[in-house]
């Protein structure tokens, strides 16, 4: 179940790279590095959490800067 989780979160990361939308490629991304995360958590690997702890919160920042300003307005 969780090897399930990690490929999940993985299409998730490797789709969204293909998405023109910098708004839609940092929710798709966030949410394949949510689930990555969580694998890590599953395993054990605290330092693999860490680094995708750390990426999330950098997503989730650029996320609001991008609601924030105009063009992440319109891309919704």
């Amino acid at each position: 179940m969780s090897e399930l989780i990690g490929y999940l979160g993985m299409l998730f990361v490797f789709t969204s790279f293909i998405i023109r939308n910098w708004l839609w490629l940092h929710i798709l991304n966030g949410i394949g590095t949510a689930l990555l995360l969580i694998y890590a958590l599953v395993l054990g690997n605290r330092v693999f959490a860490i680094v995708e702890g750390g990426v999330l919160a950098l997503l989730a920042y650029r996320v609001y800067q991008d609601l924030k300003s105009e063009n992440g307005k319109k891309g919704l």
